[in-house]
């Protein structure tokens, strides 16, 4: 990765943010307790995990500019713990945690060195693997759990890339789970992903972002194309 590459990844990150701070700015205190598209999750908890996502990043970087184990989250109870007390924060205090969250992730990445951003780590519950591939983590979290949110942004507003990048990521992710094999199809992306490991017996079609809402199970994919069969189950997210 080179520097150009980098300030890319990470302006990326800067607008995907600045999206959800824009958002968070038209809540109010009361619409912190209401419930997101997440089990058991109020907006708060969603919140609250953005930010705690952005500080746990800070340590994979840290770890991978020293060479020095630093975990994730110290563990997933812990993890869960922090998500729980945080989500209580007031409107201004999520505003004030996701603004300092992104600045220390910015400030993390930009002091790994370029020629670290290839040293193995790994994230809570997870294989080892180059930090460079947690820049684009922190893009997906914070544009799936803005959706998360209920709050006005949908799958329809994620941008194009992001869409392509993450629908060519769900084979490896979701292949092994699969009892039925299925084909998705994403037609305005010219992108067809087979997803278990036999011959698909089923084809799922869409635009790109519908078929990525379903597949992340954002969506029950009523507007999905289905043809050879019945709309599958999607193996869950691995």
């Amino acid at each position: 990765m080179n520097d150009a590459e980098l300030s890319g990844r990470l302006s990326e990150v800067r607008e995907a943010e600045a999206r959800l701070a824009a958002m968070v700015a038209g809540l109010d205190d009361a619409a912190l307790g209401e419930p997101s598209l997440l089990p058991g999750w109020t907006r708060g908890h969603v919140l609250a995990h953005v930010a705690l996502n952005a500080h746990s990043l800070v340590n994979l970087f840290t770890w991978a500019r020293t060479g020095v184990e630093t975990p994730q989250y110290p563990s997933w109870e812990e993890r869960d713990a922090a998500i729980e007390e945080h989500s209580k924060r007031t409107l201004a205090q999520h505003r004030d945690a996701l603004a300092g969250a992104g600045g220390a992730f910015q400030d993390a990445a930009k002091a790994v060195p370029l020629d670290r951003w290839s040293f193995q780590v790994s994230g809570i519950g997870g294989s080892p693997q180059p930090a460079e591939t947690f820049l684009f983590g922190r893009l997906r979290e914070v544009e799936i759990h803005h959706v998360d949110l209920t709050a006005g942004y949908a799958p329809a507003d994620w941008p194009t890339g992001f869409v392509g990048r993450v629908l060519a990521e769900t084979r490896a992710r979701l292949s092994s789970g699969a009892s039925t094999p299925f084909a998705a199809v994403a037609t305005d992306l010219d992108v067809r992903i087979d997803i278990g490991d036999a011959a698909a017996e089923v084809e799922v079609a869409g635009a790109g972002h519908e078929l990525l809402a379903w597949l992340l199970g954002r969506s029950a994919g009523t507007t999905l194309e289905v043809r050879g069969g019945t709309l599958p189950e999607v193996p869950t997210w691995g």
